[in-house]
């Protein structure tokens, strides 16, 4: 009786000591040592914006790295994005005004409570090669740390390159429009100069023939950004996005949208669900080759026959995952699983009838924009909270004040835009 009653209890004591301190350290890091998730831009950022309200709803750190702001206006939107951002870096004096220092971002990165890093192209694009540098397999243990948190895939620095990019679509049973590496090499028109990295439609110019190419290529000879040659092929652009883990997607869909007026190469302004099962396997079976992990979003180009051109993939947060959101596919939750933050999320109904409004409408009279701009907050106030309304509501002022200042509409693209997002446009002769 006195052992079962007096020694063993007290010989059990340090296990249920250690127990009870692991408890503790557990419980400690849970609410004292968040998860980060990390967001960088040097210009306005508003799927970035979005997601850090979502996340920070749900118990994440949020953090932005950006250049200084310059004027008392700017300095009144750096204030509003404290509403969402835990906490905001403003680059170093010596990056310049309008670049964000990736040393400061990688140094950031590599501290233990940061779980992802979501960036722009023009920033996670050099990110990515001051990580991996000369050789990507002779990595040092800070940038082998840093390097999956920017971009977890077989190939991290290949997810930005978009010749890999078609070569790895092909590989997967997609199929890319012809490219050309050197623009001397062309011979088919009409064609599309593209830069390599980046994206966002930045920088993409149509060649109907040889005379337009050859003024092109003088015209970035100035230039050191490297560029390529991709068919120029017709249709409707669709969109193929979700999140995926380790080259499973988690959610998956397909969509489609306009084009915002201000930028027939860029973000799609209207969006609503497709029911496209065949195009969606594709792109699953290029996300398992590829072994990546976050969110992505694929353009793909479908003709009247119903066969679909792969045109890029998007290894980053993209400006229409709220549309996914909003139509019933959990893009946050699904985020937050994928970085070990959340649990796998259960599926939902989703709306394929609905068309949400994705930017500010293209109108230059204050009372409509403010309404329409409300409305869309309003719409998206479950998913970002009272934090992201706020600083929705602080970018709708500072868009009408700009459109204010800028007086007469900007003159309408010369390239026609079809229902699309980024690259394939449908141009009559």
């Amino acid at each position: 009786r006195f052992h079962n009653n007096v020694i063993s209890p007290w010989r059990r004591a340090p296990r249920r000591l250690d127990l009870g301190i692991a408890a503790a350290q557990q419980l400690w890091r849970r609410n004292l040592v968040r998860p980060t998730v990390l967001f960088a831009s040097a210009q306005t950022f508003e799927a970035g914006d979005q997601l850090a309200a979502a996340l920070r709803r749900r118990g994440v750190r949020v953090e932005l790295f950006r250049p200084p702001a310059e004027g008392g206006f700017a300095r009144i939107l750096l204030r509003a994005g404290r509403l969402v951002y835990t906490r905001i870096h403003e680059s170093s004096a010596q990056t310049g005004a309008d670049a964000i220092s990736v040393r400061e971002l990688a140094e950031r990165a590599a501290e233990p409570d940061v779980v992802s890093v979501e960036a722009t192209d023009e920033t996670v694009a050099p990110l990515v090669q001051f990580l991996t540098g000369s050789s990507s397999t002779d990595l040092s243990p800070a940038q082998e740390a840093v390097l999956p948190k920017v971009c977890s895939a077989n190939h991290p620095a290949g997810m930005f390159d978009k010749r890999w990019q078609a070569e790895a679509a092909e590989k997967a049973g997609l199929t890319p429009p012809k490219t050309w590496s050197d623009l001397a090499d062309v011979d088919t028109f009409p064609i599309l100069v593209k830069p390599i990295l980046g994206g966002g439609g930045e920088g993409i110019k149509l060649a109907r023939s040889r005379v337009d190419l050859e003024e092109i290529i003088a015209a970035q000879a100035s230039t050191d950004e490297p560029t390529y040659a991709q068919q120029f092929v017709t249709g409707r652009t669709i969109q193929v996005g979700g999140v995926a883990k380790a080259g499973i997607p988690i959610v998956i869909s397909a969509y489609v949208g306009d084009p915002y007026p201000d930028s027939p190469f860029g973000q799609i302004g209207t969006f609503r669900l497709l029911d496209l099962p065949k195009e969606e396997a594709a792109v699953a079976a290029l996300l398992e080759d590829t072994g990546y992990t976050g969110a992505f979003c694929v353009d793909l180009i479908q003709n009247e026959t119903g066969q679909s051109w792969f045109l890029e993939l998007n290894a980053r947060i993209f400006g229409s995952w709220m549309g996914l959101q909003l139509a019933g596919v959990n893009f946050v939750g699904a985020y937050q699983y994928a970085f070990d933050i959340g649990e796998k999320p259960t599926e939902s109904p989703r709306d394929y009838t609905t068309t949400f409004n994705l930017k500010h409408p293209d109108t230059h009279k204050p009372l409509p924009l403010a309404k329409a701009g409300l409305g869309r907050a309003r719409t998206m106030a479950r998913t970002i909270g009272i934090r992201g309304v706020a600083l929705m509501t602080s970018d709708l002022l500072a868009h009408i004040r700009r459109i204010r200042s800028e007086g007469a509409k900007p003159a309408e693209s010369t390239v026609p835009a079809s229902p699309a997002n980024r690259d394939a446009r449908d141009v009559s002769e």
